[in-house]
């Protein structure tokens, strides 16, 4: 049995007697977060002599025997890189994280994966001057779209064109509707003029819509003295 007192040269050579004795070389090996593990795996069950080297070595191509991180212990260490960080953001990286280990297909996977990476390492976000979102938006807003498994829906029983309660001269399109579960922070509707793009909570009630003011405290509001859940209305600039 393993404990933290075996180091990489313990655990190798326990290994390797293991494949000297006739057992096969695995085609997968699943691991926890050990370096020494890691290593002791690779030099046991590959050619090579170090993670590094290891994972080189899958640029070229896939070696016999597939050694991973198992998931837990991956979301824990990549929790633990971003612990110190405001909430949302972690919450927001764990869940894309999430939705990637869940993916059904290698599309799905790399999409995710590409979105993954352009909001991490893209130092800039928000609208273009001409109201249109930049890459790093644009991902950032299909990731919520797939951590919230809701997709935004087209609808046509909503007025196409609404006025903005705190702004009179601006209109906007809706262009969607996406349900959140749990619901998402606030955000005021000031801290969205001017840049091209707005949100709005909006609630229910029976087939009628009531815009929300979220520039008020009022976390839920009473229509037909039945109270409805709330869903973030998604509107984009109309120039006219």
């Amino acid at each position: 049995m393993l404990s933290e007192l075996h180091n990489t040269n313990a655990i190798n050579y326990w290994l390797t007697e293991w494949t000297r004795s006739g057992a096969p070389i695995p085609k997968e090996v699943v691991t926890g977060a050990s370096r020494a593990l890691l290593s002791a795996t690779i030099r046991a069950f590959t050619t090579c002599k170090s993670i590094g080297e290891y994972a080189d070595s899958l640029w070229q191509k896939p070696s016999a025997c597939y050694i991973r991180i198992d998931v837990a212990h991956f979301i824990k260490i990549y929790a633990s890189l971003v612990k110190d960080l405001p909430r949302r953001v972690p919450v927001f990286h764990l869940g894309s994280i999430g939705q990637l280990i869940l993916s059904k297909s290698l599309k799905e996977a790399e999409k995710i994966l590409g979105s993954i990476l352009l909001v991490s390492q893209c130092k800039t976000e928000g609208y273009l001057p001409s109201g249109e979102p930049c890459k790093s938006e644009a991902a950032k807003y299909s990731l919520k779209e797939i951590i919230t498994s809701s997709e935004v829906m087209k609808l046509t029983e909503i007025p196409v064109y609404f006025k903005n309660p705190l702004n009179d001269k601006e209109h906007y399109q809706l262009v969607g509707l996406v349900n959140y579960t749990p619901p998402p922070p606030k955000r005021k509707s000031s801290q969205n003029q001017g840049i091209g793009h707005s949100t709005a909570y909006c609630l229910r009630g029976g087939y009628q819509w009531v815009e929300y003011d979220d520039s008020k405290k009022n976390e839920r509001n009473k229509k037909s003295n039945v109270f409805v859940q709330p869903v973030l209305l998604v509107f984009v600039r109309n120039k006219i």
